[in-house]
């Protein structure tokens, strides 16, 4: 996860993750499938940059690294979550 979530708090994106056979991981590397950008902010910093999750996921990805950039609202769906509610 990078940037603010909107729907719930990184412990709850946490165990949902968990409830769902996934792993979470505060940094993202190769074995990273997928990469949830936060609905309530936007993962730059403060220069305009991404952040470093983002831009890791990024460069991973142009090496050929399959890693999904996806919004939290997509993140939920997968997730089959259908309500506001987690």
């Amino acid at each position: 996860f990078t940037g603010r979530l909107a729907s719930l708090t990184r412990a709850e994106a946490a165990r949902l993750v968990a409830s769902r056979g996934g792993t979470f991981a505060t940094t993202v590397s190769r074995a990273t499938n997928l990469l949830v950008v936060g609905a309530a902010g936007v993962p730059l910093r403060p220069d305009g940059r991404p952040t470093r999750k983002l831009a890791r996921a990024e460069a991973l990805a142009g090496r050929g690294v399959r890693v999904e950039v996806a919004s939290e609202e997509r993140f939920l769906r997968l997730a089959g979550v259908t309500d506001d509610r987690v």
